[in-house]
This record gives structure tokens, C-alpha cells and sequence, in this order.
């Protein structure tokens, strides 16, 4: 509930046990049954029909959050992305020297090293209909990481579920 959504404990635990668990959406972890979740037909292709990064983020999280976007800002957007687009952390990304670094709207929306590598992650297409298994899967991989990533946002204990799709 809301007492959740504002504690940073909580936030710091459901982040961690979501993002060190990052298979539980991508397989199973029993070994005789291994099942792998093809996300290129559960994402509608009506909202994305090439699975750009950007729309298939997009989809994730009204599909897990449900609010319609409201609380997807720049910031939510370029985590989820950069997991999309190269199964990496956003930190990772811009400079892994500095994991502890804190970005700000304001410098995500200004610096323009930090556009082009948002839009060149929002732009890129991923891969979920490829012919080659192992490029299909890493696809299916990035995007069991981004799932994991929205739901370790304070927004999915805040939120009730209002999707607009």
C-alpha cells in the first residue's frame, strides 16, 4: 500500500529481490518442464507491430502498473529501455564507473550525450520474432528484466490497476 510505495527500505528490498531474480519472468526454474515465456505473442500487435523498444516498454508498463502511463516519466522510461535494448542496468550504460550516480529529470532531458543514448535505446527494435532461438530468447530475456525492474517501482504499490489499454 502507501506506506510501501514511500518506505525506501521496502523500495531497496523489492528492487534488489527483483533484479537479482531476474530469470523468475524469463523460465522456470524446473529443469524437466523448461518453459520460456515467447513474449512476441503476448504483446499485442495492434501497440507495436515491429517491437520497438520504446512502445514494447510502454506496453510492460500499463500492462504491470496500469495507470495509464501517468507515472512512466523520463526517468522510468530510460531504466526500462536500456533493459530492452541491451539487457543493461541505464547506469551500466552511461558509465559503469559510477553505479551509485543519481540522474535527474533535468539532466536526462538536457545533456545531450543522455538524449541520444535514451533514443537510440527507444528507437532500437528488439529481436522477439527473429528465426535464430538464442537471438529470440536474449530478446525474451531483456524483456523478463524490464518487467522486473517495473515491478520493483514504488508505483506498483501505490497504484490500483487503471490500465487505459
Amino acid at each position: 500500500g502507501r506506506e510501501a510505495s514511500t518506505s525506501s527500505n521496502i523500495f531497496r528490498l523489492n528492487y534488489n529481490r527483483s533484479t537479482e531474480r531476474h530469470f523468475d519472468l524469463y523460465r522456470s526454474s524446473n529443469t524437466e518442464h523448461n518453459w520460456k515465456k515467447d513474449w512476441a505473442t503476448a504483446i499485442p500487435k495492434v501497440y507495436t507491430d515491429n517491437h520497438q523498444v520504446d512502445k514494447v516498454g510502454e506496453f510492460l508498463w500499463n500492462r504491470y502498473i496500469g495507470d495509464g502511463l501517468k507515472n512512466y516519466g523520463v526517468l522510468e522510461r530510460s531504466y526500462v529501455n536500456a533493459f530492452l535494448a541491451t539487457d543493461q542496468d541505464w547506469q551500466m550504460e552511461v558509465d559503469e564507473s559510477q553505479l551509485n550516480r543519481v540522474f535527474t529529470t533535468s539532466e536526462l532531458t538536457t545533456d545531450a550525450g543522455l538524449i541520444a543514448l535514451r533514443e537510440a535505446h527507444a528507437s532500437a527494435v528488439m529481436a522477439l520474432t527473429d528465426g535464430d532461438e538464442a537471438i529470440r530468447q536474449t530478446a525474451n530475456k531483456r524483456v523478463g528484466r524490464a518487467i522486473n525492474f517495473i515491478t520493483a517501482t514504488p508505483f506498483v504499490f501505490a497504484q490500483q490497476g487503471q490500465s487505459s489499454l
